[in-house]
């Protein structure tokens, strides 16, 4: 194991990948600048161009709508975009509550997927309203059943 010089602070350190990122285009496989001087000028970086790269972001996250739904989707539910369409399919295309249409040819999002907060376990395709809904109660089976009572009275 060799010493390497940072060429930002000028400390002698271990030739490491410890100490080092590395670096596949540099001879000894090593970035020049050792990590604490690199973190220190990316944290430098990000901190003052917090505007531009929230640009940047967002027009990447525009123009890559779907590989976005498409990496969200395995994020937070573990399922594929095939396991969506699969749901999509056997609920034909309509929502699991009110059987509206949930075919949007203007929208990426104009489903929800729904699911179980306590297990994640994903339970259906929703409309934004039936999705919004529930969110609205709280999942709350006993407060929407009393509203379906409320409905259900006669007008006096």
């Amino acid at each position: 194991m060799g010493i390497k010089t940072c060429t930002k602070c000028h400390e002698d350190l271990p030739s490491t990948s410890e100490y080092f990122n590395k670096r596949t285009r540099s001879v000894d496989g090593l970035q020049p600048l050792c990590k604490v001087c690199e973190n220190i000028i990316n944290w430098r970086y990000y901190k003052n161009n917090t505007e531009s790269r929230l640009i940047n972001v967002r027009a990447y996250a525009k123009k890559n709508q779907h590989k976005t739904r498409e990496r969200n989707i395995k994020k937070i539910y573990g399922k594929e975009i095939q396991d969506i369409m699969d749901m999509m399919t056997f609920q034909k295309g309509c929502c699991a509550i009110c059987n509206e249409s949930l075919i949007n040819p203007d929208s990426i999002k104009n489903y929800a997927i729904d699911h179980n907060h306590s297990t994640g376990k994903v339970r259906g395709l929703l409309c934004n309203n039936c999705n919004t809904s529930l969110g609205l109660m709280k999942e709350n089976r006993e407060a929407i059943l009393e509203m379906v009572k409320y409905l259900d009275q006669e007008d006096d």
